[in-house]
């Protein structure tokens, strides 16, 4: 677990579904991981000409701050190019300034889920978020996969943390 950096990402499109996931439902079940891998096995392969069929985007939005639920949307990365199924839910993320943070486990990716972040996600919370000052319109975060730099051992994951739109 590690601070990369602050940058700042182009705005760009993500298409997958879109589940409510409640927190305590989440922790038990671990749901937002079986959605994730769910669509990263069988809906991914529905979407042709993804900017790249191999970075999974698992994004996260927030209603409000004291929020029981959240929505997540298993995704990838999409442009004009891409061809989708018409149920398949598109969002368009603006450009925004990131706290990056990665996390590397010796685990496949699959198994990702929130006790595996939760050190990670105390340390964001607790120790990075009360230092920022965020000008945001809506609350979100993401977490970006490269399946190719993982395998059965190994899963590396960025975290983004949006701190202000450009």
């Amino acid at each position: 677990m590690s601070f990369l950096s602050i940058t700042v990402l182009p705005a760009f499109k993500i298409a997958g579904y879109e589940f409510t996931i409640d927190r305590e439902e989440n922790n038990k079940k671990q749901l937002a991981t079986q959605y994730g891998v769910d669509f990263f096995y069988n809906h991914r392969l529905q979407i042709a000409n993804p900017v790249n069929k191999d970075i999974y985007i698992g994004y996260t939005t927030i209603p409000g701050k004291d929020a029981a639920f959240s929505y997540y949307q298993p995704s990838l990365m999409v442009d004009h190019n891409s061809i989708l199924p018409p149920d398949m839910m598109t969002k368009k993320i603006k450009t925004h300034k990131y706290g990056v943070f990665k996390y590397m486990g010796p685990h496949r990716p699959e198994e990702l889920s929130s006790s595996t972040l939760k050190a990670i996600w105390d340390y964001i919370y607790s120790t990075w978020m009360p230092t920022i000052e965020f000008e945001l319109e809506e609350l979100f975060h993401f977490e970006y996969v490269d399946y190719s730099k993982c395998n059965k051992q190994y899963c590396e994951c960025e975290l983004f943390y949006p701190i202000s739109q450009i």
